[in-house]
């Protein structure tokens, strides 16, 4: 008999927001080959600027609950500035993986049709898209496409592949189909499960990319990025490491036609310790769109888990520089 795992949830689920879903059917969009359910979570209506947020790959909106949770809810008399949409992505939080990795192009698909959904109750209010690594460049890509979608975007930390970055991809891909990148293969053999939430912690509580994160950003993933599985008296990453590593393993298509197109004003924060082509990627776009800027943070690419309050100061004073706020 399978020992049972300890009760534990994340302090969103006590918060004032509320989960959504939405069901894509089959042959919704391009490459849906089964309905696909894609959850996340909003605010009350309330007639505040809307912050759209989407997360890095392996983990979730909850993920980064330390930063967010002062700027969408109301606590201690203290009124939250902003109403917000967090979405899960395709496979993470309690979204639904499917069968197969849609790409980078149909999970921005997925998440435009969310907000202009989503949105929709709340009215004609000011909009901001914001997103960590894999989340900051589906938010660049959708913002470009969808020009009067948000009035001011932040990218965190965004994996902004160079030009050259993905032409070297998609050449290794083509004379070598089964290649793989390193990341995608770290996550294919990465831990995915363990016998307690507490076990987990213990075992990646200062190593790898947690490396420097703040005990309540851990407890955030824990809690937040994987899930109890009662069955087998264990808990697993909620995001299948196959997922994770098909996401490592490709790119986007259009990724700098859109950049170069992009009328949403845009600021890049990066960590002075983060992946060195993240830097070089936004000094190019800044290069190339007169509508990006970039400023460099203390901390690695995860550096909104390691000082979330440093990083939330930060967003506000990026979102505050447009006149809507």
């Amino acid at each position: 008999m399978a020992a049972a795992v300890e009760p534990a949830h994340h302090p969103i689920h006590d918060s004032e927001l509320i989960q959504f879903e939405q069901v894509f059917a089959k042959d919704e969009l391009d490459g849906l080959e089964q309905n696909l359910v894609i959850r996340g979570w909003r605010s009350p209506v309330r007639g505040r600027p809307l912050i759209h947020f989407l997360h890095g790959n392996g983990f979730c909106a909850s993920v980064y609950w330390q930063m967010l949770a002062p700027l969408v809810c109301d606590s201690d008399g203290q009124q939250a500035p902003f109403d917000c949409i967090l979405t899960d992505l395709q496979g993470h939080g309690e979204s639904e993986a499917g069968s197969h990795f849609l790409g980078w192009n149909g999970n921005a698909s997925l998440a435009t049709a969310v907000i202009e959904s989503v949105a929709a109750e709340f009215g004609e209010v000011t909009r901001y898209a914001i997103g960590h690594s894999f989340g900051g460049v589906l938010t660049a890509m959708l913002c470009s496409r969808n020009p009067k979608l948000f009035s001011r975007a932040v990218l965190l930390d965004p994996v902004l592949f160079t030009p050259v970055m993905i032409n070297l991809l998609r050449v290794q891909k083509f004379f070598l189909p089964r290649y793989r990148t390193p990341f995608s293969q770290k996550a294919l053999k990465r831990r995915d499960h363990w016998n307690s939430f507490q076990q987990a912690a213990d075992s990646l509580r200062g190593r790898g990319i947690y490396k420097g994160w703040c005990e309540a950003s851990l407890q955030d993933f824990i809690l937040g990025a994987l899930e109890a599985r009662e069955e087998r008296g264990t808990v697993a990453l909620r995001c299948p490491t196959w997922l994770e590593s098909d996401i490592f393993n490709s790119v986007p298509f259009g990724l700098w036609r859109d950049i170069k197109r992009s009328e949403t004003p845009t600021r890049i924060l990066y960590g002075e310790r983060s992946y060195p082509f993240v830097a070089k990627a936004a000094r190019l776009a800044a290069k190339q769109n007169s509508h990006f800027s970039y400023r460099e943070l203390p901390g690695g690419h995860c550096f909104m888990q390691e000082d979330p309050e440093l990083a939330r100061n930060e967003l506000l004073q990026a979102l505050s520089s447009h006149p809507a706020y």
